[in-house]
């Protein structure tokens, strides 16, 4: 008899069966199918999102644009996320019992709608699979620009997570004037944000960096409102397993150690 544990092991295993419903963007290609898809937390507003010619056109892929996660509407959405003096924070949640693999490379990319050459600042921090916290926030220079948009790509491993490791939801965060970052852990610019005195520098810490074509300049004082416009993976999404099936999963795999290791000590006995 299959037993719902085995059925459990084997969704796990398999991954999440959505179709692909793939949209380019500053050379990142997500899934719209393997999105986030519901919001929650404090906004300033939303308006329209400018998306390049031939992408977000259909109600679906518009469906899973930030800001109508978060406030609703029609057509493709950005929200604006706080300003210079005031934090907002918005919590991103993938579908019920889904959750998002560190794998090799990238995992997220966050679009943030601007001019060229002209990102606002923002930090993301994640939680795992399981847990009921979520990671510090952290501050990632941009990556890439298409029209209007600025991508920014994260990869799990920069948070803490092992290869294999889940989350199940992301935090997204404006930068305000009395922060800093770690700069021990990529060299300067970014990293994780900490609290310093405002636009100072302090042993350990530095301003977050990246505006400009030369992505080596520090945020003018109307550049902390980031209007994000869509967040994607890069992975398809998969089944958390229940405690029970982890349960299954491990007591399976140490009979199936046991066995071949009765079977060779067997084969040895004979010979």
């Amino acid at each position: 008899m299959v037993t719902r544990a085995v059925l459990l092991v084997i969704a796990c295993l398999i991954g999440n069966p959505a179709s692909a419903v793939l949209v380019t963007v500053a050379g990142y290609t997500t899934d719209t199918d393997n999105a986030f898809t519901s919001a929650t937390g404090s906004f300033v507003g939303t308006n329209s999102a400018s998306f390049p010619s031939g992408t977000f056109t259909t109600p679906a892929e518009q469906a899973v644009t930030f800001g109508r996660l978060v406030a609703g509407g029609s057509g493709a959405r950005r929200a604006t996320v706080g300003s210079f003096d005031n934090r907002d924070v918005i919590t991103l949640t993938f579908g019920a019992g889904l959750q998002l693999k560190n794998e090799a490379g990238n995992d997220i990319v966050v679009y943030e709608q601007g001019d060229a050459n002209q990102p606002e600042a923002y930090a993301v921090a994640v939680r795992q699979t399981g847990s009921a916290t979520f990671t510090d926030f952290r501050y990632e220079i941009w990556d890439a620009q298409e029209g209007f948009q600025l991508a920014t790509a994260f990869d799990l491993t920069s948070f803490g997570l092992s290869s294999g490791q889940g989350i199940d939801a992301i935090m997204i965060a404006n930068l305000v004037q009395t922060v800093g970052v770690t700069d021990y852990t990529f060299g300067g610019g970014e990293g994780f944000v900490e609290s310093v005195p405002a636009n100072t520098q302090t042993a350990g810490y530095q301003l977050p960096i990246g505006y400009g074509a030369s992505k080596d300049g520090l945020f003018p004082l109307g550049e902390y409102d980031p209007d994000i416009s869509y967040v994607g993976v890069f992975h398809q999404l998969s089944a958390i397993p229940e405690p029970s099936a982890v349960l299954f999963g491990t007591l399976l795999a140490s009979a199936l150690g046991m066995t071949v290791a009765r079977r060779r000590r067997d084969a040895e006995a004979i010979a």
